[in-house]
């Protein structure tokens, strides 16, 4: 039980209202961020957004946004059920997908330098859009 009145409950508290307000600016942050990768990897890809994240389970589409969901994981500091929430998926979905992805990033290099290559585009755009963009 803590005291109004005792430093150190005080200084605990402070610091769980800290952490709280840190957390919801990185979901902020991150959720932003995440909107910015669909929209470079549907631009990528010839999809429009909201093909890539309908309910499509044609190859093309379900493999890009496969790639989404692990870039996104790279990328943000967002949990995997609010990556979900993103794609309108749930989270294991979201895991089922990054193990896919990081899968074919060993197996095949020609889709591992189109990845690499999607993660550096992202990285020089976030420096001027999200800060809090983890440096992966």
């Amino acid at each position: 039980m803590s005291c109004p009145e005792c430093e150190h409950c005080q200084r605990r508290a402070f610091e769980l209202s800290a952490s709280a307000v840190a957390r919801r600016i990185s979901t902020a942050a991150g959720t932003a961020y995440a909107a910015l990768i669909i929209a470079e990897v549907s631009s990528r890809s010839g999809l429009t957004v909201e093909r890539l994240l309908g309910r499509s389970k044609a190859k093309p589409v379900a493999d890009r946004r496969l790639v989404a969901y692990w870039l996104t994981r790279q990328l943000t500091e967002l949990s995997l059920a609010e990556i979900g929430k993103c794609f309108g998926r749930d989270h294991s979905s979201v895991v089922s997908g990054i193990n896919r992805v990081s899968r074919w990033l060993k197996e095949k290099p020609m889709f591992a330098a189109e990845v690499d290559e999607m993660k550096r585009a992202l990285k020089l755009r976030s420096r001027t859009m999200v800060p809090e963009v983890r440096a992966a």
